[in-house]
């Protein structure tokens, strides 16, 4: 089939002598979109003709022409991508051979390498191949009775199930002219024959061996179901973030919304004694130099930054980022949904195998341990939660290259002795086993960073968000402005521009740099309101639009007599019919920030709050 290929290539191009290229899959513009003609995969949205003004294309349009190959010689018309290496289609028939998969999770492995389940689906996905197959049922039994085997957890079987499962390996191995004349098939039958007629002994050491690569092959299938789980469970839970905290039931897709914050690298130097050691901050360019430092693999990240500047946010790009490197489902890369990302971003996240993000305010009060928390929040959610052992989920943070996002360190607190099992030392991160390839990125405030004190074992690189910059805040607004339209919020003419230009006006431009604090005005300002002279007013103006939507939502909210707020001073706050409401919310933030017991830093209990507002408030926030 490879040589098929070439000769049809060189035939199509008129080049004789050998054919040479090296494109990127995502780089690929298939050769019907070149032509003008209609797409020919199965599934539209997963051919790459789908952003094609955002794809490169072969410069030799070579690479092209066998993409579209290959999607006519699958018998759906719908190859999996994620298996194989476009930069090798033209020197190694092995790249092309994968594409007839039926699963992900083969990029890596060599033909010989391979196991049974995926040569019967190559053999059952290729036309080239299932052509010369004269009864391929048997085939597809075959690959069925075959992950019977597998999925059995203990391996045993009675002597009919036995018997059938051989009956049907030799039926494949004796079908038609090829394999029946096949020197490798002949004697594989034969052994298979003997084995039939219990005249084929296998050694106790045979027998471990074989119970060992069941095993081995048992974890790579579900390492490839808790890579289609994750990518689900991700999508789901951290692909979109709300509109504005006015207006948290509108979520948007984070694509739709995200831009890149200005990220700098932050360096001790000199000498830590008696504190002298100063900081130097440079500028990051790529999330390669988040998670390398020079070529060296950083095993521990903290992503530092003040309220408001995108911890979270950037936790869940990060997330999103590597569901849209992988192929699950037979999908490729989406240009659509990742405009808003860097491709060196995409190639650099792709080489994590797993990405676990972690909400430490969402921890119960005797977690400590990272594996404990992946497998309570993420592992726990996932269909195919009984599959997955905790055993099975400590290997592969051992074995496999995994990212594991702790977001949000100044919440959380080491549990007391009384509510935990830990026997450990209490410490003011969570506990993490060393692992090599286990990297884990830990998002905080700046304040927990000077006071947990790291130990230069404990940090490889710690990574600043300073808040967005000049073009990434007018796109942002433009962004926001563009959904305000889409959820049908009245912009009363409003445009981009003019809201930049009373920013201006107004002298608060500096405040557009804090992605959530830009967010509120824009609220603000589209809701028909005028912005602030001051600080002061702009914090007004954000305090009155909350609490006019909350009253929105329960028009019983407010008991208080008095009208709403008319203009701008704090004064006027508290002399409107919200007076008791932010009296009550002015002593929970003063009890809260001054608490000399204070369990965590900013994230309230329900038990803390309810000490100082009434039940019905807890409605309308």
């Amino acid at each position: 089939m490879h040589d098929a290929f070439l000769t049809y290539l060189k035939g199509q191009l008129g080049t004789p002598g050998n054919l040479s290229c090296n494109c990127n899959l995502c780089d690929i513009i298939p050769h019907h979109c070149v032509i003008n003609q209609p797409c020919r995969t199965a599934n539209p949205k997963n051919c790459n003709c789908k952003g094609k003004s955002r794809r490169k294309g072969c410069p030799k349009s070579m690479c092209g022409v066998i993409y579209d190959l290959i999607v006519d010689e699958h018998q759906k018309n719908d190859p999996i991508w994620s298996n194989t290496d476009s930069s090798k289609w033209l020197s190694d028939h092995w790249e092309i051979v994968k594409c007839f998969l039926s699963t992900t999770g083969y990029k890596s492995t060599d033909k010989e390498d391979m196991d049974s389940s995926g040569l019967l689906s190559i053999c059952i996905n290729c036309r080239y191949i299932a052509s010369v197959i004269a009864n391929i049922r048997n085939f597809e039994q075959a690959r069925d009775l075959r992950n019977t085997i597998l999925h059995s957890g203990t391996f045993e079987f009675q002597d009919d199930e036995v018997q059938t499962f051989i009956a049907k390996m030799i039926d494949v191995l004796s079908d038609g002219d090829v394999l029946s004349k096949d020197v490798n098939a002949l004697a594989a039958t034969e052994n298979l024959k003997k084995l039939q007629m219990e005249d084929f002994s296998i050694s106790s050491q045979e027998a471990d061996a074989m119970c060992a690569s069941a095993r081995e092959e048992n974890y790579l299938k579900l390492k490839l179901h808790l890579e289609e789980d994750l990518k689900s469970f991700n999508r789901k839970h951290h692909s979109s973030v709300p509109l504005s905290s006015f207006l948290e039931e509108n979520e948007v897709p984070l694509a739709e919304l995200y831009v890149q914050p200005a990220l700098f690298s932050v360096e001790s130097l000199g000498s830590s004694f008696e504190g002298l050691r100063s900081k130097e901050r440079r500028k990051v360019k790529s999330l390669h130099e988040i998670f390398h430092n020079q070529s060296k693999r950083c095993n521990e990240i903290y992503l530092s930054a003040d309220a408001g500047l995108g911890k979270t946010v950037y936790s869940k790009y990060l997330a999103n980022l590597w569901c849209d490197s992988i192929y699950v489902n037979q999908e490729s890369v989406d240009l659509e949904t990742t405009r808003n990302f860097e491709p060196g971003d995409l190639e650099t996240i792709r080489k994590f195998d797993f990405v676990f993000i972690i909400l430490l305010r969402e921890c119960l009060e005797d977690e400590c341990d990272v594996d404990v928390m992946i497998y309570n929040q993420v592992i726990s959610q996932l269909p195919r939660l009984q599959s997955y052992s905790l055993a099975f989920v400590e290997r592969v943070l051992t074995c496999e290259h995994c990212l594991v996002v702790l977001d949000g360190l100044d919440e959380w607190k080491h549990p007391e002795r009384a509510v935990s099992k830990c026997r450990l030392k209490e410490s003011n991160v969570p506990h993490r086993k060393s692992r090599a390839k286990c990297t884990i990125l830990t998002t905080t405030r700046p304040w927990k960073i000077d006071v947990i004190n790291l130990k230069t074992s404990q940090i490889d690189r710690h990574i600043e968000i300073a808040g967005i910059e000049g073009k990434a805040s007018e796109e942002l607004i433009q962004n926001v402005m563009l959904k305000f339209e889409d959820e049908c919020i009245n912009l009363s003419e409003c445009s981009t521009k003019q809201f930049y230009d009373e920013l201006q006006k107004k002298h608060i431009s500096h405040l557009q740099k804090i992605p959530l604090l830009l967010m509120h005005l824009l609220c603000v300002w589209c809701d028909d309101m005028q912005l602030g002279d001051s600080m002061c007013d702009v914090f007004c103006d954000i305090i009155n639009l909350n609490l006019f939507r909350a009253e929105k939502k329960d028009e019983h909210l407010f008991q208080d007599t008095g009208e709403g707020v008319e203009n701008k001073t704090v004064q006027d706050l508290f002399d409107s019919k919200y007076h008791s409401t932010i009296q009550a919310l002015a002593k929970l933030a003063f009890n809260a920030l001054f608490d000399s017991h204070r369990e965590k830093s900013l994230y309230l209990a329900g038990r803390k709050v309810s000490k100082h507002l009434e039940k019905q408030f807890f409605r309308g926030f």
